[in-house]
């Protein structure tokens, strides 16, 4: 397992995850105040779109639908992009 150290609390965690949790508005404002500007902030669900057979492919694309929305049943992500 890959870990790293925290900077500011010397928490040794793995490299992806940490005991904070992030929404688009709170990422907006770090984004802010580490002077960097934020270009698009989107939420969006992951899924295997590698599934073989037709039930599986319309699992993943209902996950895409309810990840856009936010849901937490779909495991989604925020997507960001910025500039400094």
């Amino acid at each position: 397992m890959r870990t790293v150290v925290c900077p500011n609390c010397r928490h040794v965690h793995h490299a992806y995850g940490h005991h904070q949790s992030f929404t688009a508005q709170r990422l907006r404002s770090l984004f802010t105040e580490a002077g960097l500007c934020s270009v698009d902030f989107r939420t969006r669900a992951f899924p295997g779109f590698r599934r073989c057979n037709l039930v599986g492919k319309l699992k993943s694309a209902v996950w895409v639908v309810v990840g856009a929305f936010a849901a937490q049943a779909a495991d989604s992500k925020i997507v960001f992009a910025a500039r400094h």
